[in-house]
């Protein structure tokens, strides 16, 4: 996998970034930009001693809900698009159901516009999520 990597990065004259985790663990993460109606889950709550069995999933949360708790974002400028450019974000570990695990979600508020940006990878930092999305434009 190594060698495929370096060869297009050859092939493409330009330096590249490769991420990938130890044997046993996912090779690939993703990056992307979730719909607006995205929910997540916190985490279940603990055992009790009642029948049947436990739960799962903890209370459903709307995550553009989210964005009217305005005490909970904190700013930072970022190098996007060639300029810097003050942002607002929050970052929240959440289950959700499609994959039953984990996913770190990134509410942005870029002036008057709102998204929701999802990373399967939970050791990414906002800013390195937020930069990793801004790339598929440089992509296009």
């Amino acid at each position: 996998m190594a060698s495929m990597a370096v060869e297009v990065a050859r092939t493409l004259n330009r330096a590249c970034l490769l991420a990938v985790d130890a044997q046993g663990c996912r090779l690939l993460h993703v990056v992307t930009r979730a719909k607006n109606n995205v929910v997540a889950y916190a985490d279940a709550p603990p055992k009790t001693r009642r029948r049947g069995a436990p739960r799962k999933y903890g209370r459903k949360i709307s995550i553009r809900s989210l964005f009217g708790e305005k005490d909970l974002f904190q700013e930072v400028t970022l190098d996007i698009y060639q300029e810097s450019k003050p942002l607002l974000f929050y970052c929240i570990d959440l289950l959700w159901k499609p994959i039953g695990e984990k996913v770190r979600f990134v509410l942005v508020i870029d002036g008057n516009e709102k998204f929701i940006l999802m990373s399967s990878d939970l050791n990414l930092s906002t800013a390195d999520i937020i930069l990793a999305y801004s790339y598929r434009f440089k992509i296009e």
